[in-house]
């Protein structure tokens, strides 16, 4: 929002600047002609932010929708103004709904699934919750909207959802069983919850037996 009220008044500067050599009635002198070609300057670089932004959140509605098998998923990166008017709880980080098909991520999280996507095999611990939080919205907006299974599913795309966002193989394995290894299970052991269960595990009930489940590759 910030980059696109900056991009504004650089544009008004411009065309505030051309009107004013209008009515001056002579040629443009140099200092003039630099100082418009450093508002254009300004005003690409202003723009870049946000379209940057918005070319993220097209690929990343493709890949949820594509996760959701079909059903059209909308992904927004909350800004800062908008997360103090985020629909959730204090521990809430994501919404999706499988209503409207809106996916929304607070800035937070939003930054380290770009830090994921731009340097996957580096992931921390922040970047991994990120890309199942991902996944797991997804699946809300696929129809589910019982946590406990909404996780499991989530747990059991992280490898495809890596792979469509084009983290190598190796990587999108490595990624997606750290996650459940070393994040979930731990979680549903010591006590299972809402969000957490022992049956999200190979042959349990919660096994959706996907031809590239994240526990196909557990031995590799």
């Amino acid at each position: 929002m910030l980059w696109i009220v900056a991009s504004s008044i650089v544009l008004w500067l411009f065309a505030h600047d051309l009107r004013r050599q209008a009515q001056r009635q002579r040629p443009r002198d140099s200092f003039d002609l630099g100082y418009a070609l450093a508002l254009l300057l300004l005003f690409g670089y202003c723009v870049s932010h946000p379209y940057a932004d918005w070319r993220f959140e097209q690929r990343m509605s493709a890949v949820a929708s594509q996760l959701a098998d079909g059903r059209h998923a909308d992904f927004d990166c909350n800004s800062e103004a908008e997360s103090i008017f985020f629909q959730g709880d204090l521990f809430t980080v994501a919404t999706g709904s499988w209503d409207t098909g809106k996916i929304e991520i607070l800035p937070k999280w939003c930054k380290a699934l770009k830090r994921y996507i731009a340097q996957p095999a580096e992931a921390g611990q922040e970047e991994l919750w990120s890309l199942n939080t991902f996944t797991h919205e997804a699946m809300h907006v696929r129809g589910e909207r019982n946590e406990t299974r909404t996780n499991c599913q989530a747990v059991q795309r992280n490898y495809r959802a890596a792979r469509m966002l084009g983290v190598p193989d190796e990587v999108a394995r490595r990624n997606a069983v750290d996650f459940y290894r070393n994040h979930y299970l731990p979680r549903a052991n010591r006590r299972e919850s809402q969000y957490y269960s022992k049956a999200c595990a190979p042959g349990k009930a919660l096994d959706e037996q996907l031809s590239d489940s994240t526990w196909t590759v557990l031995s590799r």
